[in-house]
Order: C-alpha cells, then structure tokens, then sequence
C-alpha cells in the first residue's frame, strides 16, 4: 500500500506547484512516461492521476535556453503507487 506524502510546507504557502511532461528520454527509462517536477525536483513516472485539483498549462527556459510546456497544478499532497504510478491531490 502506498503512502501518502505530505510535502513540505511554508506557512505562507502551502501548495507546491507540480510540473508534468512527457519524458523525452523514455527509451532509457522503459515504462516511465512522464517526468513530474515538484519544485526543482523531478520524478520519472509511468502514469499520472490528477484528483480533484485545477490543471492549467504553463512554460519556461531552462538555463539552457531552451523552451519548455508544462501541465501544471497547485497541490498539497501526492503518493506514488508500486506500479510507478502519481497520484496528485489536495488532502
């Protein structure tokens, strides 16, 4: 069973901004899709559930320069199955 993660918080925010696209890298990482981004940090996933929270797109430069899209969301809570599966929600 998988456990639900709270994540950390400021008391001036508690939503994090989650980050989802597709993994252009998937041929090294089989069966992982999906590259999640929470707050800087990524997370190669199979699959992504978003529960009951406002999606909207968003883009930014890498310090590359390079262009990226996003679907986006503002949460409080996530949990990632044994499959490998995101599971994105307010709690």
């Amino acid at each position: 069973m998988a456990v639900v993660t709270p994540l950390k918080t400021d008391s001036k925010n508690m939503l994090k901004e989650f980050k989802i696209r597709f993994n252009t890298g998937f041929l090294d990482t089989p069966g992982l899709h999906w590259k999640v981004i929470i707050d800087g940090v990524e997370l190669l996933v199979s699959d992504v559930v978003i529960e009951n929270v406002r999606t909207f797109t968003t883009s930014h430069k890498l310090p590359s320069g390079e262009q990226k899209w996003s679907i986006a969301c503002m949460a409080d809570s996530y949990r990632m199955d044994e499959e490998n599966r995101l599971f994105i929600f307010n709690a």
